[in-house]
């Protein structure tokens, strides 16, 4: 997850804040990601490019109850 992150930054030098945006998300029982939010956003536009990397992720493993697939909530960070 982190090296998929990291690739998928755009690493710009024109904005000179450094912090992290915290992305809120589901993984679905089929291991896809939706509804990605900003749990705690830092700069609007590393806010925006968080989302868009978040909502790109490929399938994760999903969560499971009982033997059961489930969808779960996650927060990761995305640090800038």
């Amino acid at each position: 997850m982190n090296v998929f992150i990291e690739d998928n930054k755009s690493h710009r030098t024109s904005i000179p804040a450094h912090g992290t945006v915290y992305v809120r998300f589901v993984v679905n029982p089929d291991g896809s990601v939706s509804h990605a939010a900003i749990a705690r956003g830092f700069y609007k536009e590393l806010d925006k490019e968080a989302l868009n990397i978040i909502s790109r992720m490929p399938k994760w493993i999903p969560g499971e109850k009982d033997g059961k697939k489930v969808p779960v909530y996650m927060t990761v960070p995305v640090t800038y």
